[in-house]
């Protein structure tokens, strides 16, 4: 085997351990707070079209400015400006995904990596090497394959001093789509009734950690499948 190749296989090696590290989110991954709330889920009513942001070349980061926690507008007690500011954020990751993720994944992937906290292993591995491990798993369907998506639940949650939040996204796709992405029949929620393009959707868990500075950054994300009520 030529060194050129021992060379790509060894980053995608260390690669892969990145993605693993990005997916691992502690003991919030499977958090689930109300079972009724999943359930309702299984609703594709709703369609969130976004809104392409600007990108920058900085790393990048949303501010929250101190008393913002005092507004609180649900029970979850997520204030308003934190929710709209963590909406900001993945906003921009799924609009720059819907634009660039099928022609040109590695603008996509760096933009996410300009959102990931330097804790996120993702954050300083290479852009090309990950951006093909990428478009070979789970989150290939990210990458401009889904049809919409719907932020649908915020999670504060504090430990040891640390702000994180959880927060749940519902991305739609067809049905045939999903298993061309690598996601699983049990990893879907099914629709009550299903329409002739058969659309089925997924849970992304991204979790945010508010730092030192003030800023959100991503910590990890995960796909989390449908509780199995026996």
């Amino acid at each position: 085997m030529s060194m050129y190749y021992k060379t790509i296989l060894l980053s995608l090696f260390v690669v892969f351990d990145g993605v693993v590290a990005f997916t691992n989110m502690g003991k919030y991954a499977n958090r689930i707070t109300n079972i009724s709330t999943i359930l309702e889920r299984r609703d594709l009513s709703k369609i969130f079209r976004p809104s392409l942001s600007q990108l920058s070349s900085k790393p990048a980061s949303i501010s929250i400015a101190s008393g913002d926690e005092s507004n609180y507008t649900n029970n979850n007690s997520v204030s308003t400006k934190t929710r709209a500011r963590i909406s900001d954020i993945l906003d921009n990751i799924m609009a720059n995904c819907k634009k660039n993720g099928k022609d040109a994944p590695e603008v996509s992937i760096r933009n996410l990596q300009n959102y990931c906290s330097t804790a996120n292993i993702v954050k300083n591995k290479n852009t090309k090497a990950l951006t093909f491990y990428f478009m070979h798993c789970k989150y290939a369907l990210l990458l401009g394959k889904y049809s919409s998506y719907e932020i649908i639940e915020f999670v504060k949650n504090i430990e040891h001093n640390d702000i994180n939040y959880v927060v749940d996204m519902k991305v739609s796709a067809e049905y045939k789509t999903m298993l061309k992405n690598r996601i699983q029949f049990n990893q879907m929620y099914y629709p009550k009734n299903r329409d002739y393009n058969n659309i089925c959707y997924v849970i992304f868990q991204w979790r945010f950690k508010k730092y030192e500075d003030g800023n959100l950054y991503i910590e990890g994300c995960n796909l989390i499948p449908p509780i199995t009520l026996i």
